[in-house]
């Protein structure tokens, strides 16, 4: 979806299942970013 609008969404979860749907995963420490992990190919990243 976000693709076809051009748009970014942004995802707030506890969860790594849902965040394994996302393209891209932000992981936060102490209220900054600690490190990014992107997906490599078509499949989900868990």
């Amino acid at each position: 979806m976000n693709r076809e609008l051009g748009a970014t969404i942004r995802m707030a979860a506890h969860d790594a299942y849902s965040a394994g749907y996302c393209k891209r995963i932000l992981f936060l420490a102490d209220r900054e970013y600690a490190f990014p992990v992107k997906r490599r190919g078509k499949g989900k990243i868990m």
